[in-house]
């Protein structure tokens, strides 16, 4: 018979061990579970949860790690923004009070102008005085000079009428022509052409012109600036920009004479930057610096932190590995001790308990559905003096080889078994008087082509009944068949008696 459709599992009570088969003609039928179809039915689900809990973990490590990565990315930004605001704060204030204390002095000096007429402050000692005194009260970073309304540059005091030079050219100059008087105006930084130091142009128009001087200029050089920047410098990236409110570079640290004058546009995304305000003069302190370098040792902590991710994830990989490998020596170990407990270990066919509860469920199951099945009791002839004269190994050579021939001679469907030392049995679903006589000559037959110590063919005294729909149990099937059996032996072996 051809088996085409799938195998169910049956589950009626009583049937472990077996599992029911549907023919291509619609019958059924039951064979015994194999190791192998144990093994491929036994349930996976602790080794793919195992899996499944690893894979869940190693997420859960991942995510937690690149969560913090990206957590301390953004606190690193945040901090450096954070600096770089207290910073541009701390040079605001202290370019303020540089020259909010320069802004107050050149008023000061104004007012005595005014008040003294008559002086010429090219060559008043007591204008010199005053101008020195200031002079000194701003460290001496900071020189006050004179400016005709001609453009002639004087010193103070002056040792002649004659300028020190012509700034005509100058912006300090142009811009107060045409300014309103008290005006204070941040011009672009120069080089000086007395001094040959950069410095910062700061001029004051006089309300009156006296003698002459209608600008008070004040010449702050730039490296007073430049030491403040770079002690604060935060970085080797860093660049700091004083800047006048229309955007003109005033000073640049690191210092670079051609950024001068130019005009400071907005920065790119690859630089954090902080500004504020010089007090209520019209400049601003800007700071910025490269994100690279902000992030430097922050790339170095992600880096540390992915390696550990990787070698948490090893880790995890690798007890998971180890406990799928234990679960699977396990589940060797249960099959094995499965195939123990329903398998004779010398013929591989089932045991005697095996065999009961399978024919227990087979017939509940012929009795639920109205079926018949047959059933046989076979008994090798002179067994006992195999034993005897030659061994009992060479008696188990002969069971393990008629068990093989026996499990040929019935069909697939059918299951039998070991049931005492040289007595084996069979049920045979869906068998009627007829196919059961056809086995039961099948399986003499076949006990024929096992050769036995002494040189002869094995021979087996067979026994069987068939099974009808009523009210007969399988120990009274069993008695049947068994009677059956010794009546063959009865009649001198290697015979088939049917009830």
């Amino acid at each position: 018979m051809r088996w085409a459709r799938p195998r169910v599992v049956a589950k009626e009570a009583g049937m472990a061990g077996l599992e029911r088969r549907d023919g291509a003609d619609g019958q059924a039928g039951y064979a015994p579970i194999t190791p192998d179809d144990s093994a491929r039915r036994r349930p996976r689900r602790p080794t793919l949860l195992l899996w499944a809990m690893s894979l869940v973990l190693i997420a859960y490590v991942w995510t937690t790690a690149l969560s913090l990565i990206l957590s301390d990315r953004r606190l690193a930004l945040q901090r450096e923004a954070d600096n770089l605001e207290r910073l541009s704060q701390s040079l605001a204030a202290f370019t303020g009070n540089l020259l909010g204390s320069l802004e107050l002095a050149v008023q000061y000096l104004e007012g005595w102008l005014v008040e003294h007429q008559e002086a010429d402050p090219r060559f008043d000692t007591r204008f010199s005085a005053l101008t020195d005194l200031y002079r000194h009260s701003l460290d001496d970073q900071v020189d006050i000079r004179m400016v005709s309304q001609s453009g002639g540059l004087f010193y103070i005091p002056s040792s002649s009428n004659t300028p020190m030079a012509d700034v005509t050219d100058r912006e300090y100059y142009l811009a107060q022509v045409s300014a309103a008087p008290g005006t204070l105006h941040f011009a672009r930084s120069v080089l000086s052409r007395v001094t040959q130091k950069w410095g910062l142009p700061v001029s004051y128009r006089l309300a009156q012109p006296n003698h002459g001087i209608f600008i008070l200029f004040a010449a702050l050089e730039l490296d007073v600036l430049l030491r403040r920047y770079r002690e604060a410098l935060p970085g080797q990236s860093a660049v700091i920009l004083l800047l006048r409110d229309d955007g003109t570079i005033l000073n640049r640290y690191p210092f670079d004479a051609t950024a001068l004058g130019m005009v400071a546009f907005a920065l790119e995304g690859g630089r954090l930057q902080a500004e504020t305000a010089v007090g209520k003069l019209p400049l601003t302190v800007r700071i910025s610096i490269a994100r690279d370098e902000v992030e430097a040792h922050w790339r170095r902590s992600s880096l540390q932190r992915q390696v550990m991710a990787g070698v948490v994830t090893l880790a995890i990989l690798l007890l998971a590995g180890l406990s799928a490998g234990q679960w699977r020596r396990i589940g060797a170990y249960q099959d094995r001790v499965e195939r123990l407990a329903v398998t004779d270990s010398l013929t591989g066919l089932s045991t005697r308990q095996e065999f009961f509860a399978s024919l227990a469920a087979e017939l509940a199951r012929a009795r639920r559905y109205g079926r018949s099945f047959g059933f046989l009791m076979v008994d090798l002839d002179g067994f006992k003096t195999i034993n005897d004269h030659f061994g009992h190994p060479e008696g188990d050579r002969v069971l393990s080889a008629f068990a093989g021939r026996l499990r040929s001679a019935l069909r697939d469907c059918d299951v039998c078994g070991r049931v005492g030392g040289d007595e084996f049995a069979a049920f045979l679903p869906e068998a009627n008087q007829a196919g059961l006589a056809a086995i039961a000559e099948r399986v003499c037959q076949a006990a024929r082509t096992v050769a036995l110590p002494e040189g002869g063919p094995l021979s087996v005294s067979v026994g069987g009944v068939v099974w009808q729909p009523g009210d007969e149990t399988a120990a009274q099937v069993y008695a049947r068949a068994d009677m059956a059996m010794y009546r063959s032996k009865q009649s001198g072996h290697d015979q088939v008696t049917l009830d």
